[in-house]
Order: structure tokens, then C-alpha cells, then sequence
């Protein structure tokens, strides 16, 4: 009977063990390890082809270069951005398009395998502009909205647009923390924070001069951005969050004639700067400084062009465009090592990137 009792046992522990780790017809056993496939180690660039523009999208190292798109937009494509989960790409198409009244430039969604690109602002009359991902189905933009330019919210399908500020200048940033949107109030010149879930408006900085470059640390926890100072001199400006306080860094000499095309970064880490340095005969080179110490490292030359400035959210690296002549390579710039490789060669003529 003991022995009947227990071989009963084992049999029914090993029809158990059977039926959910072999895989009984209509069972599907999940492997936690493999249903989370990995986001990270992907770049995605805009690419200019025979004078046609579309996005790509390649491992972090320059191997595998996918072509996503066939737009073949002949004004340009700029600011490619991945989704937090990296499952998708948000990027602005310039210009006027031909199957659309839409003179403004489009905001297009792509996935991360070529599929489903949608023209998220099909709708909008105004168009869109500087696409920032809310989460992973929403995207913030820049659009008129009467006299004024205002903030929206839109998700991936292109419906569902939601108005999060108004009277807005070309300046705004999220913080991913608060739910919270920053941005330059067009009239009064301060800057503004609205609660994207309330709508509730607060002034975060008494300001009186236009700003530029409005960029946000990876921590949520400081802002950096260009204006005159006192003097009226353009000066590279950080402003604390937690500790509401106005930090002077350093003054720009040839920012006057650059304006909007001066291009910064924060560090993975959130204690430095990557900026464009500008000479006097228009070349932009790369320059790294600590936040706290105002110390400034030049990272490459004045020789060639280097601009559309990315930076690694999980390493220690910028990635940018390098202008030599009429072309372009895509650069990786290691900060720890100061050592640099070409990424993406002159052949995809690389523009606007973004890392995951």
C-alpha cells in the first residue's frame, strides 16, 4: 500500500511538472527573461540621401543601419527621439508637404521595426514642432495656437489632442518627476511651471529677457538655458529645482550670431555641460563643463563643423554630427576616455540623432 501510495505521488508531481514546464497544447509558458527584450544599445538618425531625407535606425556601434521611412522629404527631417521604452521614434518633418494643406512642419511617429510611421499631427492645422515624449503612447510639441505658440499633448494614433499650455515662447521642457511642464511665458518673459494631470500654473522664475536652448537634466533636478545677463551679454545660465536658485556660468561671445542654433546637453550624470563652441570664423566645435566648478574641457576642434548633439542616457557619452565639406559622419565621443569613433560613415550623410 506505501509503495502503491507514493508511486501515486510521484506520478502526480511528474504530470504536474510536465504540464506546466513542457508545454501541453494550449498552454503557453512565459520566460520572464525573454519577454523583456532589451531597449538600450539602439541610435536612431536622420539620413540624407540623393537630397532625400528619412529616418534610420542602427545598433550603438554603427552596425546594422536600417532604413525606417521611405518620406523622402526634400525640406529635411530633424529631431529624432526615442520613446522611454524605446519602442518607438518621434521626429519633426520640415516644411510643406505635398498631399497636405499643412504649410508647418509635421510630427511623424515610427516604430523602432519601420512599421505603423503616422502622421500624429494630420489634424493640426498649425502643425508641430520639437517633439518631446510624455510616455510611451503621448507626445508633447511646439504649435501655433491663435497669435500665440502653445504646448500639446497627442498620442501616437494622432487623436486625443490635449492643450497643457498656453502663450508659450519656442522654449519648454518636461519633468518627468513632477508630471510638469516648464516653458518661457511669451509675454510676461518668466518662466512657468504647469501640472500636466491639474493644469494648475505657477511662476518658477521671474525673468525679462528671451531665452534659448531650455534643456532639463537627466535627474529632473536642474535646468540650463542661454539669455543676456546684466550686461547684456548672452551667458549660459543653470537654475536648481530643488533649491530654486539662478546659477551665471559662463558668457557666450558669438552666441549673438547663432541664436537658436546653440546646441547643450547634460551629462548622464547631470553634473556637467556639453556645449557648441562657436569661433570667428562660424566653426562649432565641442566643450565640456562641470556645473559646479564652471571648469571647461575642449572636447574637439574648431576644424569641422560638429553639432546635433545627443547624449547617452545610460553611458558616459555624446554622440554628434561632424560636418566636413558637403557630408556628414556620425561621431561617438567617449567623456571618460576622451577617445572618439565614427559611428554612422559619410555615405548616410547623418544629421539629427538620438541614443537609447
Amino acid at each position: 500500500m506505501k509503495f502503491k501510495y507514493f508511486l501515486g505521488l510521484f506520478l502526480a508531481a511528474l504530470f504536474l511538472a510536465t504540464f506546466l514546464g513542457c508545454g501541453v497544447p494550449g498552454f503557453e509558458q512565459k520566460d520572464e527573461q525573454q519577454a523583456q527584450p532589451t531597449t538600450e544599445g539602439k541610435i536612431t538618425f536622420i539620413g540624407e540621401e540623393n537630397k532625400e531625407y528619412n529616418l534610420y535606425l542602427a545598433k550603438d556601434d554603427g552596425s546594422e543601419v536600417q532604413k525606417l521611412t521611405d518620406l523622402n522629404s526634400v525640406e529635411g527631417l530633424v529631431q529624432p527621439r526615442f520613446s522611454p521604452d524605446g519602442t518607438k521614434i518621434a521626429f519633426q518633418a520640415r516644411g510643406k508637404k505635398v498631399e497636405t494643406a499643412n504649410p508647418q512642419s509635421l510630427l511623424y511617429v515610427a516604430n523602432t521595426d519601420g512599421s505603423d510611421v503616422t502622421e500624429v499631427t494630420k489634424e493640426v492645422k498649425t502643425g508641430g514642432e520639437k517633439p518631446l515624449w510624455l510616455d510611451d503612447n503621448h507626445v508633447l510639441f511646439l504649435t501655433k495656437d491663435q497669435k500665440n505658440k502653445a504646448v500639446y499633448s497627442i498620442d501616437v494614433e494622432g487623436v486625443n489632442l490635449i492643450k497643457i499650455a498656453g502663450r508659450t515662447t519656442d522654449e519648454f521642457v518636461l519633468v518627468k518627476e513632477q508630471n510638469e511642464i516648464v516653458y518661457q511665458d511669451a509675454k510676461t518673459l518668466a518662466l512657468n511651471k504647469v501640472s500636466i494631470e491639474t493644469k494648475s500654473e505657477n511662476k518658477l522664475l521671474n525673468w525679462d529677457r528671451p531665452i534659448y536652448s531650455l534643456r532639463i537634466s537627466l535627474d529632473d533636478k536642474k535646468l540650463s538655458f542661454v539669455s543676456k545677463n546684466e550686461k547684456k551679454k548672452y551667458t549660459l545660465y543653470s537654475f536648481d529645482l530643488e533649491k530654486n536658485s539662478l546659477g551665471e556660468l559662463i558668457p557666450l561671445s558669438y552666441f549673438s550670431s547663432i541664436k537658436d542654433e546653440f546646441e547643450v546637453a547634460w551629462t548622464s550624470d547631470s553634473t556637467r555641460l556639453i556645449f557648441t563652441s562657436v569661433d570667428k570664423k562660424g566653426l562649432k566645435s565641442l566643450v565640456m563643463m562641470g556645473v559646479a566648478d564652471k571648469r571647461t574641457v575642449p572636447l574637439t576642434t574648431g576644424e569641422t563643423i560638429d553639432h546635433y548633439l545627443a547624449i547617452s542616457p545610460s553611458t558616459d557619452r555624446a554622440v554628434f554630427s561632424r560636418q566636413s565639406g558637403k557630408t556628414s559622419s556620425l561621431i561617438s565621443f567617449d567623456l571618460a576616455t576622451q577617445e572618439e569613433q565614427e559611428l554612422i560613415p559619410s555615405q548616410y550623410n547623418p544629421l539629427s540623432s538620438d541614443i537609447k
